[in-house]
This record gives structure tokens, sequence and C-alpha cells, in this order.
């Protein structure tokens, strides 16, 4: 699977009105952090990538530039502490060993 860009993330957002540079520097930021919590394989499967997606978006929605709605719990989650994306990186995690 391809990597992520600025217009999936338009896509999966349904929006284009979004400042492209600054959607740049969120998905950059989000992939960043997927990247440290994560182990990428070198075929980038659908269910990480689904999940770069909603850590996109809960960034956004954490700075109040979208509005999203948290069906399970009503509740806003950071990226890396919302239920959906733990679960859809939860295969890839990394281990840290004391």
């Amino acid at each position: 699977m391809d990597d992520v860009t600025v217009e999936d993330v338009q896509d999966y957002l349904g929006r284009t009105d979004l400042d492209q540079d600054m959607l740049q520097g969120v998905l950059d930021a989000e992939r960043a952090s997927q990247r440290g919590k994560c182990r990428i394989p070198s075929n980038y499967p659908a269910d990480l990538r689904e999940a770069l997606l909603r850590r996109v978006a809960r960034n956004l929605s954490m700075r109040n530039l979208i509005n999203t709605t948290e069906v399970e719990t009503g509740a806003v989650f950071s990226p890396s502490n919302d239920p959906e994306v733990r679960r859809l990186e939860n295969g890839y995690r990394r281990v840290l060993l004391a």
C-alpha cells in the first residue's frame, strides 16, 4: 500500500478547505509519532494506514480545526490514546524492555 498523502487526508476528512501546508505538517508529525511507536513493515498495511489517517484527524480535532464525534464515549482523545488508533496499531507496537 502506498504512503499516505495530503490528498488522502483530505479524502478521509471529506474536506478540501484546510491549508495543505498545515495538513502536511500534521501528517508528517503523526507519521513520525506512529513510526516511533510501531514497527512499520516495508509494505505499509491497510490498518496502519487507517490509524495514521485517524491520528491526523484527531490531531486536527484537538486543535479545534475539525469537528469529530467519538461514537463510543463522546470523549475526545489525543491521537496516541485514541482507542481505535491503539486497536489498529496494536499488532505493530514496539515492545520496550527495561
